[in-house]
């Protein structure tokens, strides 16, 4: 008849391509009026539609078109009646799941996949999670029809294997390996024709699709050894959560499995970026080759090693100054703490007083220092360093600076520019000597008593 209906609509099986079928075995000619049964999720217009419709009408082909549409109906007739028969005997069974809900399905990749032509008519996996207990499609890449087989050959109850490495040797996806001596001397797959393994290998290599932790797992796995042992080594991580969540009736497995993979770091990126450069069939393993080959030559050349050597002291003399320019200041910072707080004493004679307040400013020693007559005439014996004279007067110390037990500063300056320069010795954790230099009463020391620590 020379009609392309299959080059404008992909399922012929689908609404609109039923709907045309149908109308040409009634009798329908017109190309426009079969174009016209086109629903509104077909990409292709009516125009095209209706071109990929003209033809010849031999009736022997109607006839065959005719005996092929009475078949395809007649399966679909059977596989409803084998639906409906499957959903009686499913209701028939015990209720295992003791009051728990249906697990909630939030997976968007599950919503945006295509439903398939020959899937059960009715809500399979509502009835195979109250048959068994949990929910098996909750695995990725797990769906309802992998499970039945999954039941349908080992049955829910898995106390048959006593572990669940017993489980994955019975479904020979356990490794084969020749060992004499502690050593493995060879290996060997394990042939086996046990439609859970088909259908648990045939899961595990969608999962390079999957952006969950075995999607992860089974590209490394993939990357490193090759596709058919990370297929048959992901078929076995499978048939383990299987056995898990249908011996202990888990309702869903570990957090870790439906944990969407994490962004690479950078360590592992680097790590992906060597394994490609050793594959000799990758894309991109020329340019990463060649860029690492250009990187190492321009490293190894005597001119870029002093460079790098030579910004390398540099740094390095920068980091010891640092460090010592740290270190000098926490010395002198804790050197000048042992002077902080308030002195008070008197002249040997008893003529003057002095009072004297320090405190640690970061790395300088700041403070005053006041010194006053005692009252009466002392013929000049101890003076003030007020100028001019007076009972008392506070000035602020300039120039400290602290060697050991010592500490030097000096006055206020005076009208002809000159200051008084004093000298603490500290004789005991609160005890000092005070000296005036630079005046007739030099010889006059103070002796003070810290009153006040800070």
């Amino acid at each position: 008849m020379n009609i392309q209906l299959a080059n404008v609509i992909s399922d012929v099986s689908g609404m609109t391509g039923q709907a045309i079928v149908k109308a040409i075995l009634a009798g329908e000619r017109d190309s426009y009026q079969l174009a016209a049964l086109r629903n509104w999720r077909v990409k292709s217009s009516e125009e095209e539609i209706a071109r990929s419709l003209e033809g010849n009408w031999q009736e022997d082909l109607l006839f065959v078109l005719q005996q092929e549409q009475d078949g395809y109906e007649f399966c679909e007739k059977q596989m409803a009646e084998c639906d409906q028969r499957l959903q009686q005997y499913l209701q028939q069974q015990e209720d295992r799941i003791r009051g728990a809900g249906l697990p909630q399905e939030k997976r968007k990749e599950r919503f945006r996949k295509k439903k398939k032509g020959n899937a059960p008519q009715f809500d399979l996996r509502a009835e195979l999670f109250r048959m068994t207990g949990t929910d098996l499609t909750q695995i990725d890449r797990i769906d309802v029809t992998t499970t039945m087989t999954i039941l349908r050959e080992a049955g829910w109850d898995m106390s048959k294997w006593k572990t669940e490495h017993h489980f994955v040797s019975w479904l020979r996806l356990c490794p084969d390996n020749r060992i004499s001596g502690d050593k493995i001397i060879g290996k060997a797959r394990l042939p086996t024709n046990n439609r859970v393994t088909n259908a648990l290998r045939m899961a595990a290599s969608t999962l390079r699709l999957s952006d969950t932790y075995l999607g992860a797992q089974f590209r490394r796995l993939r990357t490193k050894l090759g596709a058919p042992v990370a297929i048959k080594a992901m078929a076995a991580k499978l048939a383990r959560l299987v056995y898990r969540m249908l011996r202990y009736a888990i309702h869903r497995p570990r957090s870790g499995v439906l944990r969407r993979s994490a962004p690479q770091t950078a360590n592992q990126l680097s790590q992906t970026q060597r394994r490609q450069s050793r594959i000799p069939n990758h894309r991109s393993s020329g340019s990463v080759v060649s860029g690492e080959l250009a990187m190492t030559k321009a490293l190894t050349h005597p001119i870029t090693l002093l460079l790098t050597l030579a910004l390398a002291s540099v740094f390095l003399q920068q980091a010891a100054a640092q460090e010592r320019s740290t270190l000098d200041t926490k010395k002198g910072a804790d050197s000048l703490d042992r002077f902080a707080g308030t002195w008070e004493g008197k002249c040997q004679d008893g003529a003057t007083f002095v009072v004297i307040v320090l405190h640690v400013t970061g790395s300088q020693l700041e403070g005053t220092i006041r010194i006053g007559n005692m009252g009466g005439d002392h013929n000049g014996a101890c003076v003030s360093v007020s100028d001019p004279p007076a009972p008392e007067h506070a000035q602020k110390i300039n120039e400290a600076s602290a060697q050991q037990n010592i500490l030097s500063f000096k006055g206020a300056k005076r009208p002809d520019g000159t200051s008084s320069r004093f000298e603490l010795t500290q004789t005991q954790s609160d005890k000092a000597e005070l000296k005036l230099f630079d005046t007739p009463v030099a010889d006059h020391p103070w002796q003070l008593v810290r009153v006040q620590k800070p």
